[in-house]
Order: C-alpha cells, then sequence, then structure tokens
C-alpha cells in the first residue's frame, strides 16, 4: 500500500510495511489467522518523516472490518444466520455477565493510569447492553468505537485499560452482527 508521508511525525514505515506484509501473507494462507483483535491492538511508533498517521489508521479498521465480513460470512454459512446470530447475542451476555455482581464494573485506575469517569462508564453500559440484549436493536446503531468518556485521576475511575479491552470484545461480536 502507498500512504502519504509527512513532514512531521508519522507512523514507523518499517513496522507499517511489516505488519501488512504479514497480515497479508496470514489472509491467503490462513495458516494463523488474521483476527480482528491483533489489527485493533496493533502498535506502531512514530518516525519523523513517516506515514501518515490517518492513512495507515483508515487502512486498518478497513482490514478489520474486512476480517469480521469473513468471519461472519464463513460462521453463518455453516450454521445458518439465525443459530449465528443466536450465537454472537449469547457471546454478549456471557460478556456483560462477566461485569455482574462484582462491587463495581472494572478495576479502579491505579495512581498515573488513565482512567474513566465510573459514572459515564456505567451510563453507557446500561444503555448498550438494553438496546443489545432487551431490544435486540440493529448492530449498525451502536456507536461503541466512538464513545468518549471523561478522564479522571486513576484511582477516582475506572481502568481505561481495563474498559477498552471489554470495549474491544463488545465491539467485536456487535462487528458479527452487522452484515
Amino acid at each position: 500500500m502507498d500512504f502519504k508521508r509527512v513532514r512531521g511525525k508519522g507512523y514507523n514505515m518499517a513496522q507499517v510495511d511489516a505488519f501488512l506484509h504479514d497480515a497479508s501473507a496470514r489472509w491467503n494462507h490462513h495458516d494463523t489467522p488474521l483476527t480482528e483483535s491483533s489489527v485493533r491492538k496493533i502498535h506502531f511508533q512514530d518516525q519523523k518523516g513517516g506515514y501518515c498517521k490517518h492513512e495507515v489508521n483508515l487502512s486498518l479498521k478497513h482490514i478489520e472490518y474486512s476480517i469480521s465480513q469473513l468471519n461472519k460470512h464463513n460462521s453463518a454459512k455453516i450454521i445458518g444466520r439465525a443459530k449465528f446470530d443466536e450465537h454472537i447475542y449469547d457471546q454478549i451476555n456471557a460478556l456483560f455477565n462477566t461485569l455482574r455482581g462484582k462491587k463495581s464494573n472494572f478495576e479502579r485506575g491505579t495512581k498515573g493510569e488513565k482512567a474513566y469517569s465510573l459514572a459515564q462508564v456505567d451510563k453507557f453500559l446500561l444503555k448498550i447492553q438494553k438496546k443489545l440484549l432487551v431490544k435486540r436493536v440493529s448492530a449498525e446503531s451502536i456507536n461503541i468505537k466512538h464513545e468518549i468518556f471523561d478522564l479522571r485521576a486513576g484511582h477516582k475511575g475506572y481502568s481505561a485499560r481495563a474498559v477498552d479491552d471489554f470495549l474491544d470484545q463488545l465491539t467485536t461480536y456487535t462487528n458479527a452482527l452487522r452484515a
């Protein structure tokens, strides 16, 4: 892929190229499958004169979406669309069940760690849970990735890492529901 280079800091070109080469090989040969999670968690170092971050990020989103669609198509084809969707809803329910029965939904942040507002995270999770598991609204109407929470001092909020990991998993499931 050809990405525009920037004058300031961009992504390390060698790292981006190596990841894309590996992703292409894994996509074409299926020896070790490429997962949405591996694409979502990739991190590139900054480099002066590197690749435009926006263009690389858009490409990564496209790769992640393509993986989601392939996985959904293959699974739905094997077990049928209705059973596949029911399986995904079961997975979402199980994910939310990991939060129930705890004093708080996530571990608290620690000193110096980025943390999110407790009230905002809890309110968002209730809204998403209601939409997905009670009303079963279309996954397209749920926008998880663009939710922004106010930052708090570590111990005064939920660990941003724990919340982000949960939302990444939830995003994987809602992507699977999308046609």
